[in-house]
């Protein structure tokens, strides 16, 4: 990783913290230099301060949800991979990744928790 466009930067947006541990520690596995944060305010800043490659995002979270988090990725033009993580209703997440792309978000699996550490290695490969 000797070039910053090289580099594998990923942002956790995810309030259950033992989730963000495990895809943290998986991910730093596999190169990524991991930020984890679980409110709208560290997620701006760490978006802005981190510049992600990727960004694994929950859908639901106590003061702000994934449809927030995506629709500030696209009004910045994220270019990156973006993961949509849901435990509630797969739909959602689906609905949500199609508004991203009208949006101009182009990478964006979806996956359903409980997730397990293989799927979680396949999306960040």
């Amino acid at each position: 990783m000797t070039a910053m466009s090289e580099a594998r930067r990923l942002l956790i947006v995810d309030d259950e913290q033992d989730f963000a541990e495990t895809v943290s520690l998986i991910a730093a596995r596999l190169g990524y230099d991991v930020r984890t944060v679980d409110s709208r305010r560290t997620f701006e800043a760490a978006a802005v301060e981190l510049q992600p490659t990727v960004v694994v995002v929950d859908m639901v979270m106590p003061d702000f949800d994934g449809n927030e988090a995506l629709a500030w990725l696209a009004d910045r033009a994220f270019a990156g991979r973006i993961v949509i993580i849901t435990g509630f209703d797969q739909a959602q997440a689906e609905i949500a990744a199609r508004l991203a792309r009208v949006r101009g978000l182009e990478d964006i699996s979806c996956l359903s928790k409980p997730v397990r550490p293989d799927q979680i290695r396949d999306v960040l490969a």
